[in-house]
């Protein structure tokens, strides 16, 4: 009882710095509702779960864009790779610009000036045990609001438990540090808590099929559940199937993925308004080992209208 008023009083909701943060990176990601904290298998692992980026060591870059309300817009970078023996470290960025109007005493428009905010990344996933994963990263965080700037920095950690083949459970702490000071006061930092589960199953080897679910504690946006579900159908003709089946399974294959998530929210408005939908497409280039991958997502944020998230990704 003592630790969920602890909990409680730690991620009790007010405004704070960073909202950016809380729009999420990745396509993938968005359009399975934020619910990826025991998902995370790909280069933008580090922004949802540090832990995550080691369940694949093969190398993957992601760069992702979104256009978002009125004059604003989102684009990160994500990029992985694997060390033999030394577990995986990654690398990333995330921008958020944005415009807004000075007035005067009357309310007439006097200057417009610019929001932004960018956020380098790292992090670092190792393998203690067969079953188990730690991740450990962080951010530095330069922030611009009119003609004041502010620095600050944060620590992210997390972890992965895969106690059966088709199940993954996480956990991850993330934002843990200095808020923004654009004057004297420094905000607090948008601290969040996240627990997740993943079940992830294959059929006949031509469907994966995943279905997570996470919960969410954070100081911005209080107590949060949200839940997601992919299916990858994957290509390969008979003749030779056995080669491309293996390939499909270590370095890419002809695949196409349909996602839906479900994030509630007190913006939301309208009866489908909270759900999120999305669409992915990888291709192997022709004699290589590396695969391309697209994904894109639609979210209709009831009051703040329509967005569109899209993500490119080569993965070697």
């Amino acid at each position: 009882m003592l630790i969920f008023f602890i909990i409680q009083a730690f991620f009790s909701t007010g405004t704070g710095s960073h909202q950016f943060l809380e729009l999420g990176f990745g396509a993938r990601a968005v359009a399975m509702g934020g619910a990826y904290t025991a998902v995370t298998d790909d280069a933008y692992s580090m922004f949802w779960n540090p832990a995550g980026s080691r369940i694949s060591k093969k190398f993957g870059a992601t760069f992702s864009f979104s256009t978002l309300f009125e004059d604003a817009y989102l684009a990160s970078g994500a990029m992985k790779f694997g060390l033999k023996g030394m577990g995986v470290f990654s690398g990333g960025f995330a921008f958020f610009s944005t415009k807004d109007i000075e007035r005067d005493e009357l309310g007439n428009e006097y200057k417009e000036f610019s929001i932004s905010d960018l956020a380098v990344a790292f992090s670092y996933a190792y393998r203690p045990r067969k079953k188990l994963t730690l991740g450990l990263g962080g951010k530095g965080i330069y922030s611009q609001l009119y003609d004041y700037t502010s620095y600050s920095a944060s620590l992210d950690c997390g972890i992965l438990l895969n106690p059966f083949k088709w199940l993954y459970l996480g956990g991850s702490l993330r934002e843990l540090g200095t808020g923004a000071r654009f004057y004297k006061k420094r905000d607090f930092s948008p601290t969040s808590l996240s627990g997740g589960v993943a079940i992830k199953t294959s059929i006949l080897k031509l469907l994966d099929f995943t279905l997570a679910s996470d919960v969410k504690a954070s100081r911005n946006s209080g107590l949060e559940w949200m839940i997601g579900a992919e299916g990858k159908l994957i290509f390969f003709s008979k003749k030779g199937a056995k080669d491309k089946e293996k390939r499909a399974r270590n370095e890419g294959m002809e695949s196409i993925s349909l996602r839906l998530g479900y994030k509630p929210g007190e913006y939301f408005s309208g009866e489908w308004n909270g759900f999120s939908y999305g669409l992915g497409i990888e291709y192997p280039i022709s004699r290589t080992n590396i695969s391309f991958r697209l994904d894109v997502v639609y979210i209709n944020y009831g009051y703040f209208g329509e967005v569109e998230h899209f993500s490119l990704s080569l993965i070697f």
